[in-house]
This record gives C-alpha cells, sequence and structure tokens, in this order.
C-alpha cells in the first residue's frame, strides 16, 4: 500500500484557436501545477477487477471515472497480472477547472507503474494519457509548461522560469456550481477564437518579463462571465483591485495571484469578496505552485 499526491492545476492562459475536422480544438495554454490537490492510496488487492472507493459521494467510482478508464488503457498495453484498490481521497473540487479526474488519473497509472516496478516507453505512456483526457500528459510532469494541440504537445518552460515561478501564492475558489468541460466547449464561438501567433507571441513576451498579467486570457471568459453574473462580480472587483484573477480552465473555479508584499492583506480581501459573491460555503484555498 502507498499514497501519492495528486496536484491540482491552474492556467495561466487558455486560447483557443479553432475547431478542428475531427471535433477536438486546437489549442494554447501556460499551465501550471499547485501544492494543493487529492490522495489516491493503491493497494494490491485479491479481487478479480480493479476497485475505486472515494470519500465525495458525488464522485463516480465505476467506469465513468478516468482512473478506472486508465487502467483499462494501461491494461491493453502491458500485462498486469495483480489488481488494485483506489481510494482517493478528493479535496479538487470537480467540473472546476483545476484538473481534478486527469490528475487522478495520471497519479494512479504512474503509481501503479511504481508499486509493480514496470517502465514503459514515454512515447507509449503519453499516447494512452492522452487518451484519457486533455491535461492528462501535464500531470506526467507538473511543472509550468506551454501546452499545445488538444492538450497533448508539452514543452516545459526552462528551468529560470519554472524556478521564477516555483513558489507563486494563489489563491483558488469556486461557486456552488460547476461548468462541464462539455458544456463550455459546446458555448464557444468563432468571436472566442483567439490568434494563434498572436497567443504565441504573448507566451514568448512572457518568458522574457516573467509578468504573469501578461498571460492571463482566457477563451471561455466571455461567455461564462455573461451567463454567471456571480463569476464576472468578483472578478471584475479582483482586477480592479490589482489583484490578477481568472477563471481557470473551462470553469467554474477561478484564481487569484498575490503578491508578495501585501498576500496576507490581498487574502483576506479575496476571501471577503469570493463569500460575498458565493456565499460562506464557496470552496477556497490558498496554495503555490510547484
Amino acid at each position: 500500500m502507498k499514497t501519492f499526491f495528486s496536484p491540482a492545476k491552474i492556467n495561466l492562459l487558455l486560447n483557443i484557436h479553432h475547431k478542428r475536422d475531427d471535433g477536438y480544438h486546437d489549442l494554447s495554454s501556460v499551465i501550471v501545477g499547485l501544492d494543493f490537490g487529492d490522495l489516491i492510496t493503491i493497494e494490491i488487492t485479491s479481487n478479480s477487477k480493479d476497485i475505486l472507493v472515494c470519500d465525495d459521494p458525488n464522485i463516480p467510482c465505476d467506469e465513468q471515472n478516468l482512473i478506472l478508464k486508465g487502467m483499462n488503457l494501461l491494461r491493453n498495453e502491458i500485462k498486469i497480472e495483480d489488481h488494485f484498490k483506489f481510494a482517493l481521497n478528493k479535496k479538487i473540487p470537480s467540473q472546476a477547472g483545476f484538473g481534478g479526474g486527469s490528475s487522478n488519473a495520471t497519479t494512479a497509472i504512474n503509481g501503479v507503474l511504481s508499486l509493480i516496478e514496470k517502465n514503459i516507453p514515454e512515447k507509449n505512456l503519453y499516447r494512452i494519457l492522452s487518451q484519457i483526457g486533455a491535461d492528462c500528459c501535464f500531470f506526467h510532469n507538473p511543472i509550468p509548461s506551454i501546452m499545445t494541440g488538444i492538450g497533448d504537445c508539452i514543452e516545459p518552460f526552462n528551468s529560470t522560469i519554472c524556478e521564477r515561478l516555483k513558489g507563486q501564492k494563489v489563491l483558488i475558489f469556486k461557486p456552488d456550481f460547476s461548468i462541464s468541460t462539455a458544456n463550455a466547449y459546446h458555448g464557444l464561438n468563432e468571436s472566442n477564437f483567439i490568434n494563434k501567433d498572436l497567443t504565441l507571441e504573448k507566451i514568448d513576451s512572457f518568458s522574457q518579463s516573467l509578468d504573469c498579467k501578461q498571460l492571463m486570457i482566457n477563451s471561455f471568459s466571455e461567455n461564462l462571465q455573461h451567463k454567471y453574473i456571480a463569476l464576472r462580480t468578483v472578478l471584475k472587483t479582483l482586477n480592479d483591485h490589482n489583484i490578477p484573477s481568472m477563471i481557470s480552465g473551462s470553469g467554474s473555479g477561478c484564481f487569484s495571484l498575490l503578491s508578495k508584499g501585501n498576500a496576507n492583506n490581498q487574502h483576506n480581501f479575496v476571501k471577503d469578496c469570493v463569500q460575498d459573491a458565493f456565499g460562506e460555503n464557496a470552496f477556497f484555498e490558498e496554495a503555490h505552485i510547484l
């Protein structure tokens, strides 16, 4: 039995460029992992199939769950005689844009390979991960990265940029409603698409300045903030007070980046704004970039 950490993520930038002929969307994103996340305990079981249990009753524990989907794909790739019990201690809210399901699946696969002491070629592993979900490839090595294609092409930033981003304080928060990725993509139209060359110029400029505010554009923001007034209200208030804040992924989770010199005051201000907009039971956590 062994327990593995399954990190959350945020998208400092998420630009959708166009819809492809295969139905997927071409995108560019700057994605970072956080030191906040779930825990997955994995043990070999005598059962004749893999089993998933979770302390959150809202999380499906059948074949809908990406952990079990990932295990089926892994078993199709290599012979694994043992079966496993996965106990998921859930802290990342679902359908929030924080990558919980993708992170869980990737962590489970890597955990199983560690337990059985097997390695597979990295290109084969990435092929499996890309079949599970768009963010899964990132979670194999969740350091600050540029994600392109349909989310399957990952290019980590150089060590200098990663070190500068490491430890950046982030507040993540979410209202009591969720937005499915499918519904968020369904709401996109051509006016939400962003030119790829302009996006790459923006990423290049960030690489020189390391000013995260230069990145913070999300193709989903306009539609989601138009539909959900509470999201628009809290994000406008925070940005008006020079606290860079944005929807992460396809929502409804959001994040704020805190200034080093004023982090405590900003933390309290953001928390008050979130609770005023979403209620006292809104999800709210402080984290740091990995």
